[in-house]
């Protein structure tokens, strides 16, 4: 099966399930890092986050998975060092419920190169958040390297015998890291280098539709953003990546 040209085994090792499979969930519990994962961190060339927009893709694809449950962000940063980031994401018509900070001092010790007070100050939020959904509604994690994400999406699995997430889709993960995700995990711990690969797990496992799947690529309300954000006309790539 072909998909506006892209064939889905091209990034995992099977097909998609029959066209019988049942609906995907939705409802669903999002929970996402910031910096890397939704957007490109600050740079000194933009020191104010001005012209940053997120990776292609992602807007779409999480909407789409959030269906009628929350989105979430959360952020190893103080919200000092974040003041104006909800409103950055409103901005960029980014549809969340809340964005969740992290404390002065394990941000300093974080970037000091002590990263487990970081890495415990998300597992919190997060925790925090898994207590107050239903069973049944799926929840699924989006980071990537930085603020510790990976060692964050592992420990909530361990902890929980791999029922913390449905699915976890890390960005940019290096190869001799992906030798830590345990095999208990393979099925639902997934490594992407950018959005087109999530959105292709995802409909793979029939967690979104065929016409969904479409809609992600196609992202028109993304290209609009984009214009709209930096003056930049339709038909422009945009780097997957940072």
């Amino acid at each position: 099966m072909r998909i506006l040209g892209i064939n889905p085994a091209r990034f995992l090792p099977w097909s998609p399930s029959p066209a019988n499979a049942p609906p995907p969930p939705r409802h669903a519990l999002i929970v996402s890092d910031i910096d890397d994962t939704l957007w490109p961190r600050l740079h000194l060339s933009d020191p104010l986050g001005r012209d940053r927009v997120p990776f292609e893709c992602i807007r779409a694809l999480q909407h789409t998975l959030r269906g009628t449950g929350r989105l979430h962000f959360v952020s190893a940063r103080p919200k000092i060092w974040f003041l104006k980031v909800e409103k950055a994401l409103e901005n960029r018509a980014v549809d969340f419920f809340k964005v969740l900070y992290g404390d002065l001092l394990g941000s300093l010790l974080g970037l000091l190169g002590f990263g487990r007070w970081m890495m415990e100050s998300k597992v919190r939020h997060i925790e925090a958040l898994l207590a107050q959904k239903s069973l049944k509604t799926p929840a699924y994690f989006f980071g990537d390297m930085g603020q510790k994400d990976f060692d964050v999406a592992l420990t909530l699995l361990k902890k929980t015998s791999g029922g913390a997430f449905d699915l976890v889709i890390l960005k940019n993960v290096p190869r001799a890291a992906r030798r830590d995700i345990p095999a208990a995990f393979k099925d639902k711990v997934y490594i992407v280098e950018d959005y087109v690969q999530a959105a292709t797990v995802f409909l793979t496992k029939n967690l979104i539709t065929e016409q969904e799947f479409k809609k992600i690529l196609a992202d028109r309300d993304y290209q609009l953003l984009l214009s709209r954000l930096t003056g930049v006309g339709r038909g422009v790539v945009m780097a997957k990546g940072p």
